[in-house]
């Protein structure tokens, strides 16, 4: 349960999800029993659970490649959102709410204070792993692994390599070769074969896929290679909002709207009109405008400047 953090007070149990979402936290309560996990497949544990499918996380996922609001494919089971808490009482009350967390400093106030508090973060998550066997970077040639690559190659007194999903003569492999050399490590490709996706999204469907659609099913391939441990840079541009602010901006304007960051994020999925086609239930249309509509409330009820929002 990597991504369930757990503690007891006044005989409250209380579970806290990691404040950037990056870990799941996955919970269940019947009359019966409470569940919480990191793990989905451990509900199937349970000899009483079933398996139904979720409407509403089943749309989001179909719309945007992920659910929303804490749905997930399975009816009854949830995602404990961002940043927040779940308790359980003496009484087996189960109730989340949301934490609102005060840095320990203030903020960047222009990108050069930007540029150094993610220098400061990055320097030190490096010195952490100085005692550490990493010895390989996941350099896809793209900007988080490229950053990553210029801080590991300051590290010197042992033997590090650089790896690559794919086939040698795609541009960002080259891209990737290139950056390898310039910090003085080896670089390798590890292919994968096409053929073998329906086994790789078999797998996301066990190990993750409660909330998330089917994509990046390549790095199946890599995660079974005999590499550990090895250093990735995912979600790096998220944490440092640069697509998704860019993405919640009108074409036309500098306004930041959930219509925006929505139609952009749709462009994962399929349209309202093709997710009707594929689902045809009665009640789809209600489904589909009250998922919009809780979205929308949320979105807009950010605090912060509009382009915080997107963010």
């Amino acid at each position: 349960n990597y991504g369930v953090v757990i503690s007891i007070e006044d005989n409250d149990l209380l579970v806290a999800a990691y404040y950037l979402g990056l870990y799941p936290v996955y919970y269940l309560q019947t009359d019966k029993i409470t569940i919480v996990t990191s793990v989905p497949s451990l509900f199937h544990c349970w000899p009483d659970f079933r398996a139904e499918v979720d409407a509403s996380g089943l749309v989001s996922i179909l719309l945007f490649a992920h659910t929303c609001l804490g749905h997930t494919i399975f009816k009854d089971v949830f995602r404990l959102e961002q940043g927040a808490l779940l308790w359980l009482d003496r009484a087996g009350r189960l109730r989340s709410e949301q934490v609102s967390l005060t840095p320990e400093s203030p903020g960047p106030r222009n990108l050069d204070e930007a540029v150094q508090a993610y220098d400061s973060v990055l320097s030190s998550r490096m010195d952490d792993l100085a005692g550490h066997d990493v010895t390989s970077l996941l350099l896809s040639g793209g900007l988080d692994s490229r950053i990553l690559a210029g801080y590991l190659g300051r590290r010197s007194g042992d033997e590090k390599s650089a790896v690559s999903l794919g086939d040698a003569r795609d541009l960002e492999t080259r891209a990737a070769a290139r950056v390898a050399s310039a910090i003085g490590v080896r670089h390798e490709c590890v292919p994968f074969d096409q053929k073998e996706y329906p086994a790789y999204a078999q797998k996301a469907f066990e190990f993750e896929a409660i909330t998330n659609g089917l994509f990046s099913l390549n790095e199946w391939a890599f995660a079974e290679t005999p590499r550990r441990p090895v250093l990735a840079g995912y979600y790096g541009d998220l944490i440092m909002g640069m697509n998704h602010t860019q993405w919640g901006q009108e074409a036309t304007t500098d306004l930041h709207t959930f219509h925006a960051i929505c139609s952009k994020s749709n462009s994962y999925g399929f349209t309202p009109g093709v997710v009707r086609e594929l689902v045809r239930g009665k009640d789809i249309d209600d489904t589909i405008f009250t998922l919009l509509r809780e979205m929308n409330e949320e979105y807009y009820g950010y605090p912060g400047q509009s382009w915080q929002r997107s963010w």
